[in-house]
């Protein structure tokens, strides 16, 4: 025990020293393998900076993945002086995730303000959802092609039953019996 113990220390002291370098990508990496070995560790607060750091480098180009660092930060120090804005920040994103499928909600957008009123990135999304100016960004181009692609086929099998039903029945009709070809059977006691 004292052995794993010594590699949980050793592996926070190096994302510690990942998060004074700023390398928080090397930091959290360091964290997450701290709290797969010791979940509850004592030293969990000073891992949340790192994740949030991390959260805002990758904003822009995957906020679900910031949205995910963000909730890891929060269940690490619930109560901190930090939580707050956490929370917000969290809210906020939620929000921005719904705009973007194309269902706008002001719900998320507003609790980051009643948690934060100072958030301006909110503030700044529910003036755009007031004015109208968020229209929905998903695409209905797709399902378009896909319907087309659907009523297409749907189409050439609908034509192709047509053309194999005539073939079967000429099919038939070539080997078949016809009553000029047909001899009577024989006669009983002829």
């Amino acid at each position: 025990d004292r052995a794993r113990l010594a590699e949980v220390y050793k592996l926070m002291d190096e994302g510690v020293e990942f998060a004074n370098a700023q390398k928080w990508i090397e930091a959290t990496d360091a964290f997450d393998k701290v709290l797969a070995r010791s979940p509850v560790f004592e030293r969990r607060k000073e891992m949340v900076k790192a994740y949030v750091e991390r959260a805002k480098l990758s904003e822009a180009k995957d906020p679900a993945a910031a949205l995910e660092l963000l909730r890891k930060a929060l269940r690490l120090d619930p109560k901190g002086e930090g939580s707050k804005k956490i929370e917000a920040d969290i809210a906020y994103l939620e929000g921005m995730a719904l705009i973007e499928k194309g269902t706008p909600d002001k719900f998320p957008l507003q609790k980051a303000l009643e948690i934060n009123p100072n958030h301006d990135r909110a503030k700044r999304a529910i003036a755009e959802l007031e004015q109208e100016r968020v229209a929905p960004k998903k695409s209905f181009v797709k399902r378009y092609v896909a319907a087309g692609g659907v009523g297409f086929a749907a189409l050439i099998a609908m034509i192709a039953l047509v053309r194999i039903k005539p073939r079967k029945r000429a099919e038939q009709t070539v080997g078949a019996p016809t009553d000029t070809n047909v001899t009577p059977p024989p006669a009983e006691g002829a």
